[in-house]
């Protein structure tokens, strides 16, 4: 299948993703609204202070599928010079692993920094509204594309600068008036 301009993410919803989440009900997700509050005060803030604001840089395009030529999902690399945002990002996950909100044997101790790009799956949100059950399980396991030209063409490709100004628990698969994903919380830095 060729590239589809559903498969791009919004812009609105690009983000650096750390870890998921798994949260089951109501009160699974006040526990990580209340601890990603104390990580702020016992972890963040501390660490912020310590190294300063952080600026990092998007640069360079990875695929994780082996075949490239049947990818289903692209991201755009984040550049950590100073190794500031994996550390503080490696900091918020064992944090939340100590609280059982991450689980231990679930969670690989590898964060990926990157920022997803394109995604095949992200064509469930126009399938979805067609209440069509058999499509939405063919999108999601068989829907993919050739990487290869976007690879070589953007493999460095540099797309900018960002200076880390808030940290979110966004809610998956629900969005805001803006069609950003909402935020269960947001903490600003």
């Amino acid at each position: 299948m060729g590239l589809n301009e559903d498969f791009f993410e919004m812009e609105t919803k690009l983000q650096i993703r750390i870890t998921g989440l798994w949260l089951e009900d109501h009160i699974t997700k006040e526990q990580a609204v209340l601890a990603l509050y104390a990580c702020d005060e016992e972890i963040i803030r501390p660490f912020i202070e310590k190294s300063g604001p952080f600026t990092t840089k998007i640069s360079g395009i990875e695929c994780e599928q082996p075949n490239i030529t049947r990818a289903k999902q692209l991201y755009a690399k984040i550049v950590d010079e100073k190794g500031h945002l994996l550390a503080l990002s490696q900091k918020i996950v064992v944090y939340f692993v100590e609280r059982g909100l991450i689980k231990r044997d679930t969670w690989n101790k590898i964060i990926k920094l990157r920022m997803e790009l394109i995604n095949t799956n992200f064509l469930m949100r126009k399938v979805k509204d067609q209440d069509d059950p058999k499509m939405e399980n063919i999108v999601y396991h068989e829907t993919k594309f050739d990487a290869t030209k976007i690879l070589q063409e953007f493999k460095d490709a540099y797309f900018g600068k960002i200076t880390l100004s808030s940290i979110n628990l966004s809610i998956r698969g629900d969005t805001d008036t803006q069609n950003g994903y909402k935020s269960a919380v947001e903490i600003n830095l």
